[in-house]
């Protein structure tokens, strides 16, 4: 018995000998892990009439499992909310459940105008009409037995344009304004044969982690003429307990196709990288045999240009290797209340493209600010990039040509 005792006991000589609880337990969503635990999360939805709901890989067939690819919330009168984080194509599963829903009102913002939607069981989708006019859908989705699947997709010519910026903050009123020229940017692009797919919002949505700051841009988002995917910056997610950002906008890191492009969008909110985000970095930036591979989030990659933002700067120099392993084309990111480009960001022997657009409105410090985005146009020649100012209220001149580093549109 003496030795049997020695046995079970010898175990106990490794438990800590204080409380210990599990990561995120305590909802710490300033924590990068738990805002993956979160995005995981919304992404599907259990409703009160038993049906479950789920954002899917946009070529999935199997519904058990689901991809933090957007956020799905259950709404009064059982109407389920839909927001997709990704600018074209998506997926949804439905499973009817057990308790006999015959029925599911479903919501969607944030889809495109041409988008064509079909629903239906595998094999059997039907095309559903819909305006071609703003992002929001709404559908009513009839249940038997079968899972049902709601899919969108979007055709894309040789030629197309992304919109880019950060950092709102402080200054929703200008950001408006920028949501307002998308309107006239989507029909020159349109006219010069160069659709314009969507525009990237890379962080500091709001000056604090609250609500009503974020549920206000999420409503301003409503004005955009594209879809807009969203990542967090600091602003948006340090001291928050609640998820908020999650909750309101969904997945903080994702990558999707947009045409012949590979975009990347990675949540580096806190100055940092999930060690499950950091690990998965080869698999999110594989090209897949996209012609183009574009990545972003809040902070610049090289922590040596801002060096007031990663906490982590391994995890920086981590994500700058994997791009220039890629041979990434662009990175961009926010943060920095400015418009930078650095062509040449030196990675080992290779080198890294590298614009900082955080230029959505937060305030620039003394001097005359330039507010307004990045215009991304994709063609056969790369990538063309330029800034698109976007005039405050009393001025009047635009910038053009290239002035103080920065490159304006024609």
């Amino acid at each position: 018995m003496r030795a049997l005792a020695l046995i079970v006991l010898a175990p106990l000589a490794w438990l800590p000998t204080g409380c210990s609880t599990v990561a995120c337990a305590h909802g710490d969503y300033s924590a990068a892990e738990c805002r993956v635990a979160a995005e995981n999360h919304y992404a599907r939805v259990l409703t009160s009439t038993g049906v479950t709901v789920r954002f899917q890989d946009p070529a999935a067939t199997d519904a058990d499992t689901w991809q933090a690819l957007g956020k799905l919330t259950e709404e009064e009168g059982a109407v389920v909310h839909g927001r997709p984080s990704t600018l074209t194509d998506f997926a949804i599963s439905i499973d009817p459940g057990t308790l006999g829903a015959d029925r599911l009102e479903l919501v969607l913002d944030n889809v495109a105008s041409d988008a064509v939607l079909t629903v239906g069981p595998v094999g059997a989708e039907i095309e559903v009409p819909g305006p071609l006019v703003g992002t929001r859908r709404g559908l009513t989705v009839d249940l038997d037995d079968e899972i049902v699947w709601v899919r969108a997709r979007r055709t894309c010519g040789p030629s197309f344009r992304l919109a880019v910026a950060a950092d709102v903050q402080t200054n929703p009123v200008q950001f408006e304004r920028i949501l307002e020229s998308l309107h006239d940017e989507a029909a020159d692009a349109e006219a010069a044969g160069a659709p314009l797919m969507g525009f990237a919002l890379l962080g500091d949505l709001a000056e604090d982690p609250v609500e009503d700051e974020l549920r206000h841009i999420e409503e301003l988002l409503l004005k955009s003429p594209v879809p807009v995917s969203v990542v967090p910056g600091n602003h948006d997610v340090h001291g928050d307990e609640f998820a908020l950002y999650n909750r309101v906008f969904g997945a903080g890191t994702y990558a999707q196709s947009v045409c012949t492009a590979r975009v990347v969008l990675l949540d580096t909110g806190t100055g940092s990288l999930a060690a499950s985000i950091q690990g998965r970095l080869p698999e999110l930036m594989e090209r897949s045999g996209s012609d183009f591979l574009v990545a972003g989030g809040h902070y610049p990659a090289w922590p040596g240009r801002t060096g007031n933002g990663w906490g982590d700067e391994d995890a920086a120099w981590y994500l700058l290797s994997e791009l220039a392993r890629n041979d990434a084309d662009l990175y961009m990111a926010g943060h920095y209340h400015s418009w930078e480009e650095m062509p040449e960001v030196p990675v080992g022997d290779g080198e890294v493209h590298q614009i900082i657009t955080g230029t959505a409105g937060a305030s620039q410090g003394g001097g005359v600010p330039h507010f307004g985005y990045t215009r991304l146009t994709f063609s056969g020649a790369g990538i063309d990039t330029c800034f698109v100012e976007v005039l405050p209220p009393g001025r009047s001149a635009k910038g053009s040509g290239t002035q103080g580093g920065i490159r304006y549109c024609d």
